[in-house]
């Protein structure tokens, strides 16, 4: 897909990024169980982290919305870009009072 790229996805659950490798018979790309509120110590830095699918907007308690954007800020090489969604708040009925 990127052949000068090298690709590396993170997620919290074992089961996902277990699935994910399953299903990427080639190896080219590199998936890692973490927890993104917890202290992550890797050396690599990033160009590029891409949070999607509300993971963000999933994280309630402020000191750990904290700690995941102070772990990315960490990730990132200088200049790197940050991308994450968001859906609208008034989208789902259900949600129309949450926020």
């Amino acid at each position: 897909m990127f052949p000068n790229s090298k690709i590396e996805a993170i997620d919290i659950n074992k089961i996902f990024i277990n699935n994910c490798k399953k299903r990427n018979s080639d190896n080219s790309i590199l998936f890692k169980h973490k927890n993104i509120i917890e202290k992550i110590n890797e050396k690599e830095k990033y160009d590029l982290i891409l949070f999607s699918f509300n993971g963000l907007t999933n994280i309630l308690e402020e000191k750990e919305v904290r700690m995941a954007l102070n772990n990315i800020y960490n990730l990132l090489k200088k200049g790197g870009k940050f991308i994450f969604t968001i859906h609208d708040m008034f989208s789902t009925e259900e949600y129309k009072n949450y926020w």
